[in-house]
């Protein structure tokens, strides 16, 4: 968080800096501790730069088309890897284990979901990040309400979809 805050990145606007933010932390420590802390953060301003660039070109153009019918695609579910208009994911995602898959917006086609038994060990609602403390103990942080806690409840343990995405891409107010 320190460092989000050092390099003035907002993580409740820009979640997906986390990993790198989180991988750049012992890079960081040792340029301090050797007295090279600015040509470090330079390094890591670059990579944040590059990171949100790739995110902007991972953005898939309107024009494609569901799946099952060919009507416009509105819809990417990331574990079937699949663009849907909303009636045919509504359909194909109505009960069954694909009941539990996440409905995310056109623009997030692309991103996949870890396998199964990458999430069985490292389940952790969205809103959790999971962080070491100095000590090396596990710790988890929740930056929307800047909690930390070391144990997650059983409740936060389990992945649950986003809410449904609101008509036309845009929230009512």
């Amino acid at each position: 968080m320190r460092a989000a805050e050092i390099l003035g990145v907002d993580l409740l606007e820009e979640p997906f800096l986390v990993p790198l933010l989180k991988s750049s932390l012992p890079s960081l420590s040792n340029a301090y501790q050797r007295g090279g802390l600015q040509e470090e953060l330079f390094l890591v301003e670059v990579a944040l730069a590059k990171e949100r660039q790739a995110r902007q070109y991972q953005e898939v153009p309107r024009e494609l088309g569901c799946e099952e019918c060919g009507e416009a695609a509105i819809d990417y579910c990331p574990a079937c890897e699949g663009l849907f208009c909303r009636s045919c994911f509504e359909r194909l995602h109505a009960k069954g284990r694909r009941s539990e898959h996440p409905r995310l917006e056109l623009s997030m086609a692309g991103f996949k979901m870890k396998s199964e038994s990458v999430q069985s060990q490292q389940i952790v609602h969205v809103q959790w990040h999971p962080f070491h403390d100095g000590q090396g103990l596990r710790y988890y942080y929740n930056f929307e309400t800047q909690r930390s806690v070391r144990q997650l409840s059983r409740k936060e343990l389990v992945w649950r979809p986003p809410p449904p995405l609101p008509e036309n891409g845009r929230e009512e107010a």
